[in-house]
């Protein structure tokens, strides 16, 4: 034996040798996996106490961390000298996450010796940026910020926000060194290229700009979106010189701009990019992220039609898409691809992300689903299950080791990247987080930022925060963080907020910004643009380029100048004299400040020559040449067109001689120069003086040479100097709350001149852009970026006052919809003078159309459907008491699918009429109300009365349609009588027919008649199936066909025979006698009524109500009318026997009246002449006898000023009148006594009402939602509550105590967030900071009154 088996013991303990057979008798319990066995149950219970390298995986050889005796100081990770001195890519090998202790300087500095230089940042710990402060927070804009970027060195930080402005600020001193103008709407992204020499933004105009960074001169005007644009990204790549700016848009659209740079030549951009229109898919696809690659050969995006695509930059024809896959079941919104290998996460509102990995030759994804809870984790509650997780960013850790997700239930998720499996769960944010960022080279360290002001640095080994910071505002509460980002050193952190500040933190010393004020502006940020019909801009009151102009002054947020210690912060004003820091400021006509004066600057000998030359030329032209065309000719030849220029331009800025600009140096490429102060001053150019060069680092190289202001013929100069309440501008990144009251903002007035160029007569369009304060009310935002939302609503209701009902009873006396009447804003007038005109009333307006009829959008043009006054078949229009057939096939396959394909606006699939009705797949229907809407687009509100088709009589159901016309989409709407003259006819297979095509007769032959759908057998929609006599297949519905004349023929096989007018009156209505009562004869009713109209037209009184409203005038006209209608038309539209019966006659002539009631003052002038003129159509309609209408003119006057009269004398006898009992609310206490403690705390209460009511961001919340304009607000939100309603219920006392004032406070902004759920929008920017206003204020009220509560109980006692 060799002691291998143990031994024998007796009862007297003698040992004893033993067998095998012996030891396996003895031990016959030990099964032969015994060993196994008692790994497996000894494996689990070491794990955790010491876990594992490998989980799962248990072995008793194993060493190390998988050892079976492993010890918890045996897993600790220890740096050893191979750490210091191996170098991988001449730089030092990252360290192990898990490392217990962080390296100090010693080691590092022994590494050096033996490999060289070594990278200082790898010697910095984590634990460094617990010391991150607040180095500075500066109010730089005057709307949201959603836009923070460094650029390549880090030196230089820009921001871009909703007032239009993107500003460039220096990290060392926080100086703001430059402002970009030029854009007409907010600012969506901003990118800078990969060489540092570019910037580009997008915004929501449609328009994407591109800057110089050494010069702040504009290089490109890029026009070829149709949506906002979404994002914006220079490729990393190129192929030699050419490169590629991509840029995505809600129009479905992603476009690759081609533009070649050479050296020392400015980039130039090729005027058309490779675009990819991904909107002829079904369904929505609104492009909303793209990230590149790391090494810029891929591009990937997502998309609201829940698709992720994939675009190779460089294809055989430049870059093509290879692949398109949709991976998940709502909007994929945010997109990144990792920093090594090809390997990129999106994440999407269906609660998760997915790890996309290019491997053998094909994409594999990876699942990462928001719900998973880590192994060990509290079992989730109920109510947590039922809430519906978002992922709202995503991003890799610098190793890519880790993918983070930020949740919307306020997590921050940390998954393994390889295995998919979630690692850590970060918690600290009381809101949704919208930003992470990991460091730029510490893969444990991370940025999160979120709309509850909460800026985190996390610590993602430890799962812990290292340091927090609120962005709590003065007397505002806290304000949402929108943006953030680290610097390339990353040592220093950018944050913008929803109020318009820049706040910058970092590591050491502050002093050089405590001299800084708390707000920086410029003079000149919201000056008014003039604009060329190629979108390029100079400034109105200099007329130069906004990079020529001379330095700016620097003032505060309400336009006041700051003294002149302050001044020398402007770039270029550094070394000048005190009294060339002050400012001139005047008061202009207006009554509002503007600085006048500029700093004067001697010209040098070379530019006065030039000048004598210029002028010189001048003198010697046939003709004067103004100043404006001087201006923009100037403009033209520096500045040659971009946007719309014709094929062979080149969609670039040239460049301008010496001589003719001034030169303003910002920025150049990384590694230009030998240190940051020499890539940031350039060398002086020739004729400059060496000592104008700025000493300072971080200036920029201005000419103070001041330009003469001169006055543009024709164009109103408002005001240049603006007081902050009137600055704000009224861009929406999203629209505002659907049915919200009307908010003040301001909105940009354009006007339009023709300018003649003295060169070539050419015309020049010029645009004059002019801030002014409107009423106006948004829609709800939805998910498709800047375009607007309308509904398609059907819901069953038996009686509407918002339609003009048609029954027995009302006869002729139809009217157009009833109008809430509201108490008007007192605003300026679009007329000068008391001259009689259509005056400005608040309502939907929005800011992209202001100013001139070439500025109007089409969407909120007048349609030439609803404007035509030839009668036409197709497409159909509805008129008062036609009797038509519905067809459900027709609106469901066609105009829904149309929408959604167009992406005209959002279907809400609950709003469609069978939803919440039975409605067969056809129906006989009467039209007994119509009114119309602007969404956009003009929508045609139907009221259809369902009729019996055996009786013909009203059956008192009905249900409302909304839709308007849309090209070739066939009509769902047909008139019985052309139905049943269709059935008639009984046509059958192989009958030849001919049929109305493009005002033209094509033939063919019916082949077979059968269901369009299985489903709807009955249905004679598309029914029938032709064959065209070209040999093409198509179907056709009964009515479309029409019988052969055999006098009129086509000449050949495939062609059109065209139409004549006597076979198009053929084919229209045939009126019967019950529609011109009291014989039926339509033309002798027209003629008669017509010459009444012409009698009418020729009245002084009647002068604005002849033709239609110039919009060119009054462009407000058309945001605000929805139907627009003049005596001109209508006498048109008698004359061409367009109206069906004499009902329409009279609804038509009405809508004048309403028209002016609802465009301008109730008691206006014009509106009293809309009254008389809308009476007296009437009676002439109406007085079938020969009528003076002169003669009646004159009896209505007089009837009006009786009736006048007695309404003032009623108005002053009336005495004042006291309100009953008030109704008090479902929960509320009963009324508290007047007690002193009582009134204290209403009083502070009102006050609190009064103050956020007086709030720019109070508009959309100060009245009720209005139902109409938001059909589907009660889907949506339960109990509805406005600042109104609380001002009401304060008065009447129906509050108890203060939290019951406060918890219906908080309801409107909690139903604002849950109705408006893209959170990158200006209402919920609106909602935030009023929200945060709210509570700052209310906090103190509260707890005065527990204060005042608890001491009265302790003195009862």
């Amino acid at each position: 034996m060799h002691g291998l088996l143990p031994k024998r013991i007796d009862w007297l303990g003698n040992e004893h040798d033993q067998t095998y057979a012996q030891v396996c008798q003895s031990f016959s319990h030990v099964g032969p996996n015994h060993l196994l066995e008692l790994c497996r149950r000894l494996g689990p219970l070491v794990d955790k106490e010491v876990p594992t390298n490998v989980q799962g995986v248990h072995s008793l050889l194993g060493a190390g961390r998988q050892s079976i005796l492993r010890r918890k100081e045996d897993i600790i990770r220890k740096l050893h000298r191979e750490h210091y001195v191996v170098r991988q890519n001449k730089r030092p090998r990252l360290f192990p996450h898990d490392i217990a202790h962080p390296p100090n300087n010693v080691p590092l500095l022994l590494g050096r010796e033996f490999t060289g230089a070594i990278d200082t940042q790898s010697a910095t710990p984590a634990k460094l940026y617990s010391r991150v402060q607040l180095f500075c927070r500066t109010l730089g804009h005057l709307s949201a910020v959603y836009c923070v970027l460094f650029d390549r060195t880090g030196q230089y930080i820009f921001t871009g926000a909703d007032d239009l402005l993107i500003k460039i600020w220096s990290v060392v001193t926080g100086r703001l060194l430059a402002t970009l103008r030029g854009a007409s709407a907010e600012i969506a992204d901003i990118a800078v290229s990969c060489d540092n020499t570019l910037l580009a933004a997008g915004s929501c105009d449609k328009i994407v700009r591109v800057w110089c960074l050494r010069t702040t001169a504009p290089i490109a005007v890029l026009t070829g979106h149709g949506g906002t644009i979404t994002s914006i990204n220079f490729c990393p790549a190129d192929r030699g010189s050419v490169r590629y700016l991509a840029s995505t848009s809600s129009d479905g659209s992603v476009s690759f701009w081609e533009y070649v740079t050479e050296p020392g030549q400015t980039p130039k951009f090729f005027p058309r990019p490779h675009k990819f229109n991904e909107k002829i898919r079904p369904g929505q696809a609104q492009m909303l992220c793209a990230s590149f690659s790391p090494g810029g050969s891929f591009m990937a995006t997502g998309c609201a039609d829940h698709h992720v695509r994939v675009y190779a930059m460089f294809g055989q024809e430049g870059p093509e898409r290879i692949l398109e896959q949709e991976a998940h079941s709502d909007r994929v919104d945010s997109i990144q691809w990792a920093n090594t290998g090809l390997r990129f996460i999106s994440g999407s509102k269906d609660g998760s992300a997915l790890i996309w990995r290019y491997e053998k030759q094909e994409w594999r994804t990876v699942r990462l689903r928001m719900s998973c809870r880590l192994e060990g984790a509290s079992t989730a509650t109920a109510e947590e299950l039922s809430q519906k997780l978002k992922v709202t960013m995503v991003t890799w850790s610098r190793d890519d080791r880790y993918l983070i997700t930020a949740v919307s239930d306020f997590s921050i998720k940390i998954w393994d990247s390889s295995t998919g499996i979630l690692h850590k769960e970060l918690r600290g944010h009381e809101g949704e987080a919208f930003v992470l960022e990991p460091h730029p080279f510490d893969p444990n360290v991370l940025l999160s930022a979120g709309h509850d002001g909460r800026l985190l640095i996390w610590d993602m080994a430890k799962g812990e925060v290292m340091k927090s910071f609120l962005n709590f505002i003065d007397g505002q509460g806290h304000g949402a963080v929108f943006d953030a980002k680290w610097n390339p050193s990353g040592s220093t952190i950018a944050a913008t907020d929803s109020h318009g500040h820049l706040s910058i933190y970092g590591i050491g010393p502050s002093e050089s910004f405590k001299k800084l004020p708390k707000a920086i502006f410029f003079h000149t940020d919201y000056r008014p643009l003039i604009r060329d019909a190629h979108h390029h801009v100079l400034d109105e009151q200099t007329q130069l380029a906004p990079h020529l102009m001379p330095p700016p002054f620097l003032v505060d947020s309400e336009g006041n100048p700051y003294p002149p210690n302050m001044q020398r912060l402007v770039p270029g004003r550094e070394n000048l004299k005190d009294d060339q820091l002050v400012p001139t400021v005047v008061v202009n006509a207006n009554g509002e400040q503007e600085i006048v004066a500029g700093v004067e600057r001697t010209r040098s000998n070379i530019d006065q020559m030039i000048a004598e030359l210029a002028q010189q030329q001048e003198r010697q032209r046939n003709r004067p040449r103004s100043s404006t065309t001087a201006a923009v000719a100037a403009a033209s030849a520096a500045v040659p067109s971009t946007s719309t220029a014709p094929p062979n331009s080149d969609h670039s800025y040239t460049s301008r001689t010496p001589h003719t600009a001034h030169s303003r140096p910002l920025l150049v490429a990384s590694g230009s120069g030998n240190s940051p102060r020499a890539s940031v001053t350039p060398e002086p150019e020739s004729g400059e003086a060496a000592d104008d060069v700025p000493e300072d680092g971080d200036t920029v190289n201005l000419s103070t040479e001041a330009t003469a202001s001169e006055s543009l013929p024709g164009f109103s100069r408002r005001h240049n100097y603006r007081t902050r309440a009137n600055r704000t501008t009224n861009g929406t990144r999203e629209r505002v709350r659907e049915g919200a009251s009307d908010g003040t903002r301001e909105r940009s007035r354009r006007v339009v001149r023709r300018v003649v160029s003295t060169d070539e007569d050419e015309q020049v369009d010029v645009e004059v852009e002019e801030r002014r304060s409107s009423r106006r009310t948004s829609p709800r935002d939805n998910d498709t970026g800047d375009e607007e939302e309308t509904q398609t609503r059907g819901s069953s209701s038996s009686s509407s006052s918002e339609y003009s009902d048609w029954t027995a009873e009302a006869g002729v006396n139809l009217e157009p919809p009833k109008r809430t009447r509201k108490k008007p804003a007192n605003e300026a007038e679009e007329g000068e003078g008391s001259q009689p005109g259509p005056k400005k009333r608040r309502g939907p307006i929005p800011k992209a159309g202001s100013g001139g009829l070439d500025r109007i959008p089409e969407s909120f043009r007048p349609s030439e459907w609803l404007s035509s006054v030839v009668p036409r078949r197709q497409p159909f229009y509805p008129q008062m008491g036609d009797e038509v057939i519905y067809f459900r096939q027709g609106l469901f396959f066609y105009y829904v699918d149309a929408i959604n394909q167009k992406k005209l606006f959002e279907l809400n699939p609950r709003s469609l009429p069978w939803s919440s009705q039975t409605i067969r797949e056809q129906e006989l229907v009467k039209i007994i109300g119509i009114k119309y809407e602007i969404k956009p687009p003009r929508l045609c509100c139907l009221k259809l009365g369902l009729m019996d088709p055996a009786t013909g009589v009203l059956t008192g159901e009905s249900f409302i349609l909304k839709y308007h016309d849309v090209a070739d989409v066939l009509d769902f709407l047909v008139l019985k009588q052309n139905y049943d003259l269709a059935i008639q006819r009984n046509w059958q297979p192989g009958d030849r027919f001919r049929s109305i095509i493009d005002d033209l007769w094509w033939e063919g032959q019916l082949e077979t008649r059968e269901p369009y759908q299985a489903q709807c057998p009955d249905s004679m929609f598309l029914c029938y199936r032709i064959r065209w006599d070209n040999d093409e297949v198509d179907r056709v519905s009964p009515w479309d066909l029409e019988k052969i004349d055999l006098e009129r023929r086509p000449t050949g096989p495939g062609t059109g025979v065209p139409v004549i007018p006597s076979e198009i009156a053929m084919t229209l209505y045939q009126p019967r006698a019950e529609d011109w009562p009291p014989g039926g004869d339509r033309d002798s009713e027209c003629d008669r009524i017509s010459a009444g109209l012409s009698q009418v037209m020729g009245l002084a009184i009647a002068e604005p109500f002849v033709a239609p409203v110039d919009l060119n005038l009054y462009p407000s006209y058309a945001y605000v009318v929805e139907y627009p209608m003049d005596l001109s038309t209508i006498k048109a539209r008698l004359e061409n026997r367009f109206y069906r019966r004499v009902t329409a006659v009279q609804y038509d002539v009405r809508y004048v009246y309403t028209n002016a009631c609802k465009f301008n003052e109730p008691k206006s002038d014009i509106v009293r002449s809309a009254s008389i003129i809308s009476d007296l159509c009437l009676e002439i309609i109406r007085n079938r006898d020969s009528v003076d209408a002169t003669a009646l003119y004159h009896q209505l006057v007089e009837k009006y000023k009786i009736r006048d009269e007695g309404a003032d004398e009623n108005a002053a006898g009336a005495g004042p009148s006291k309100s009953g009992v008030s109704t008090k609310r479902n929960g509320s206490a009963p009324n508290t006594p007047n007690t002193p403690a009582a009134l204290s705390w209403k009083q502070q209460c009102k006050d609190l009402i009064d103050t956020l009511c007086q709030s720019e961001d109070a508009g959309p919340f100060r009245e009720p939602v209005s139902i109409l304009d938001v059909p589907d607000y009660l889907q949506v939100i339960d109990h509805p509550m406005d600042l109104g309603t609380v001002r009401e219920q304060l008065q009447v006392s129906n509050y108890a105590t203060p939290m019951d004032f406060a918890k219906d406070v908080r309801l409107i902004f909690e139903n604002s967030k849950k109705y408006n759920t893209l959170k990158k929008s200006r209402i919920f920017a609106m909602t935030v900071r009023l929200s945060a206003s709210f509570e700052e204020h209310i906090r103190g009220i509260l707890a005065s009154y527990k204060h005042r509560k608890s001491s009265d109980s302790k003195s009862r006692c």
